[in-house]
């Protein structure tokens, strides 16, 4: 548990706790109360009782052409402490008997007066705990006080009925000064601050106490927290080989553990421990060459990754709506968007992509179109043409894509193998002689 300090500029007091080797000290400060009222019509009463000084100051005032009088504590005049300001501009302090007036008491005032147009004003203080039993003692916290009071002739104790009677003050706290939080200071373990004219090293609280013009106590508080240096970890991060991750202030192509020290929001040190881990790559396996002879498409085996193209030609990923795995086996299957070279790109979640080996792909060949069919296209070394329709021998003509021939002959059989591996990569043509006209492809 951090201390408590308690520095004071003037008028200060403290106590002190002692528990063990812990010192607390809880700041006390001094309050002022005052209040006022009217006696009868012709005295009025002030009074301010000083804690800071112990002290109770009056002004009490009343018609010089006689004596006046206020006693407090009481609600009658018996066994009564009363201050009696007499008709020659003296007091007495006394303690009253049954309705009489009792015994004048040891002094314990200092007293001045004016007397001003008939009017005389008493200024009188005293200590605010009573000099013995008999004298009153005014309250540290304020508050109500009960006060009888009576007015009369040169001689004490002469007065008619309406000349007294009974009251009250209400005594209210002049230091009602909430305390003063500066902003929290944060400070390094092994730093200092100063606070209030002292370097301070320790999480603490830390007060400072003013005199008010008054003479009240205006505390200033001030928390003083030391940062222990934190140490914490964060989730590791996944990188693919060859590859670099931004991850706790640097860019890092390495795998296992990192140790970053940093600074906390308030400057002081701050380690952070992560982890950088290779990521496996996903299975291109999983993406393989359908055996289909009149068609070409990737079918994706991998249940759990989606599957994209990305043209060769261009360098660019192709639309990703078009493609995906369906994540059923067959329904799979992955139609290039049209005729070019694609590959098909696998990704994975928690896995590094991977790409397949770029393909030919022509997608325009339709299944005995005029009822002529070329297979397989593409094609390295053979065409096996067939005619749906076959009726008799009938020319034939292979032209490529400028409209040069470059064989020519008859096809004897409804399904007739044409070897074309000495033909150069390209795209190319077969014209029967009835003008009927297919594509196909040379890789």
């Amino acid at each position: 548990m951090p201390g408590v300090f308690y520095f004071r500029k003037m008028y200060w007091k403290m106590k002190t706790w002692i528990f063990g080797a812990m010192l607390f000290v809880a700041p006390l400060y001094g309050q002022i109360y005052s209040g006022t009222t009217q006696l009868g019509t012709a005295m009025n009463l002030d009074i301010t009782v000083n804690t800071n000084t112990d002290s109770v100051h009056m002004e009490f005032s009343g018609p010089s052409s006689g004596y006046y009088a206020v006693g407090f504590g009481g609600t009658s005049m018996t066994n009564t402490y009363t201050v009696v300001v007499n008709s020659n501009g003296t007091v007495q302090e006394r303690k009253l008997g049954n309705h009489q007036g009792g015994s004048v008491l040891s002094s314990s005032v200092s007293y001045s007066a004016v007397v001003t147009g008939g009017n005389r004003t008493a200024y009188i203080e005293r200590a605010r705990t009573g000099a013995s039993t008999n004298h009153f003692t005014f309250p540290s916290t304020g508050g109500m006080i009960n006060l009888i009071w009576a007015k009369g002739g040169t001689s004490f104790g002469n007065h008619g009925g309406s000349n007294r009677g009974f009251t009250m003050i209400n005594l209210i706290d002049q230091c009602n000064i909430p305390n003063t939080l500066l902003t929290t200071q944060h400070i390094c373990l092994g730093d200092s601050a100063q606070v209030f004219g002292q370097w301070v090293t320790q999480s603490g609280t830390y007060y400072d106490s003013l005199s008010t013009p008054l003479g009240c106590d205006s505390v200033v508080a001030q928390a003083v927290v030391v940062s222990i240096p934190d140490s914490n970890s964060i989730p590791a991060t996944g990188i693919c080989a060859g590859d670099s991750v931004f991850y706790l202030g640097a860019w890092r192509m390495d795998t296992g553990a990192v140790v970053f020290n940093g600074v906390n929001a308030f400057g002081c040190d701050s380690i952070v421990t992560g982890r950088v881990d290779l990521l496996p790559t996903v299975d291109t396996g999983s993406i393989w060459m359908a055996p289909i002879v009149d068609v070409s498409l990737y079918v994706g085996t991998d249940s759990l990754a989606t599957y994209y193209w990305f043209d060769c030609n261009t360098g660019i990923f192709v639309d990703t709506t078009q493609g995906v795995d369906t994540l059923n086996f067959w329904d799979g299957a992955l139609q290039a968007p049209g005729a070019g070279f694609y590959a098909a790109v696998i990704v994975r979640p928690g896995y590094c992509s991977d790409t397949s080996g770029c393909v030919y792909f022509y997608m325009d060949i339709a299944e005995f179109d005029n009822g002529l069919s070329i297979r397989p296209i593409p094609t390295q070394q053979d065409i096996k043409i067939t005619i749906d329709d076959f009726a008799g021998p009938i020319a034939y003509e292979l032209i490529s894509i400028s409209g040069k021939t470059i064989e020519s002959g008859v096809l004897q059989y409804q399904t007739t193998a044409i070897d074309v591996r000495n033909f150069a990569a390209g795209m190319y043509l077969l014209r029967l002689e009835d003008g009927r006209t297919m594509k196909w492809i040379k890789e």
